[in-house]
Formats: C-alpha cells, structure tokens, sequence
C-alpha cells in the first residue's frame, strides 16, 4: 500500500477467479479523480499491456475499486502496475507497484 497525502493506493489479487488483479484508492476526503492504469508484463513469452482510465469520485474513507485487470503472471515474469492520478486535469500522484502474486 502507498500513502500519498490524503490518498493510499494498494493492489489485491483474487486467486479463486483466474489472475484478476484490482487496484483500490481510498482517500480521507471526497474528491473526484480521474485515473490511468497501466499494467505491464514482461517474461519468456514476450511483452503484454494492459491500459484502463476513468473518472472516480472518492467517498471519504471508503475503498474503491477501479475496476479490474485480467492478467496471468508466471514467477519468473516481471510485472508492474503504473497508476496516474489527476484533479482537475492536473496530474497529482504518479505510482509505480509491483504486480501481486
């Protein structure tokens, strides 16, 4: 989990449904996002990415899920999720996390 200011941003994998990856935001105040995520995969078989964006309004103290990220990660791939956050139109937060396992 990253705790940026206001903002915690943390990915949660759900074994029981295939890798399915789903990145959550939660904030201390309400406040209306706009979002871009990028998960990149890298390993023996190539390159694989994945790109979603959107508009989230944050209840205050209530996780939220944005959406989520199909993506099946061997051991020995490299993995990451880059997360982009914006207010406005201006970019607030840039998170780099690593893919869960």
């Amino acid at each position: 989990m990253f705790v940026d200011g206001n903002i915690q941003v943390w990915l949660e994998a759900d074994k029981m449904k295939g890798s399915v990856i789903t990145p959550y935001i939660q904030s201390s105040v309400q406040q209306t996002l706009q979002y871009r995520l990028r998960a990149t995969k890298e390993g023996s078989h190539g390159r694989s990415e994945i790109s979603q964006s959107g508009t989230i309004t944050t209840e205050a103290r209530q996780p939220m899920a944005l959406g989520t990220i199909g993506m099946s990660v061997a051991p020995e791939d490299a993995c990451r999720i880059e997360l982009a956050l914006a207010e406005g139109g201006v970019l607030i937060a840039t998170y780099l996390l690593s893919c869960p396992r």
